[in-house]
């Protein structure tokens, strides 16, 4: 993939993650969707377990697994399934794409401006502020424009 497919790809993303982001909350039900949605639906754990070919206890299995976080995917898309529901799976990142490569690119750029400064400053070839400040916001803005995957290497 090429970099302006990079970028249209994370606008892309960004702009179906935005409306995931301002969603006012995204907290599962203290005991899990597949309890909170059966017993909504005034469904037992045996009528749920008939429906997905399981046990009573394996259905209760599943409700605890949920809660405790090790449910699967495709367990939890079974019971989904079985309960007439869709199972909506996404990774929702804190920022928008383009927010969170633009600051890996500052910081690894800022990184790499303060280590040339500093080679020249000792060197006594020190370079005034504001060319160094130009020179940071270009550095930036041919790293954003490329976001190779060298910008997630070390820290």
């Amino acid at each position: 993939m090429n970099s302006k497919e990079r970028f249209n790809a994370r606008a892309h993303l960004d702009s179906i993650l935005e409306r995931w982001r301002l969603l006012p909350t995204r907290h599962k039900p203290s005991r899990g969707w597949v309890r909170a949605i059966r017993k909504a639906l005034g469904m037992t754990t045996t009528q749920l377990g008939s429906r997905l070919g399981v046990s009573q206890s394996r259905v209760v299995a599943m409700e605890v697994a949920e809660q405790s976080g090790s449910l699967t995917i495709k367990n939890l898309a079974r019971a989904a399934n079985a309960l007439d529901c869709e199972l909506v799976y996404a990774l929702v990142p804190r920022h928008s794409l383009q927010e969170m490569v633009e600051q890996r690119v500052r910081q690894k750029a800022s990184r790499s401006i303060a280590a040339i400064s500093h080679s020249m400053m000792l060197e006594d070839q020190a370079v005034a502020d504001e060319i160094t400040a130009v020179q940071l916001e270009q550095l930036i803005q041919k790293m954003t424009m490329s976001a190779r995957s060298d910008i997630w290497e070390g820290e």
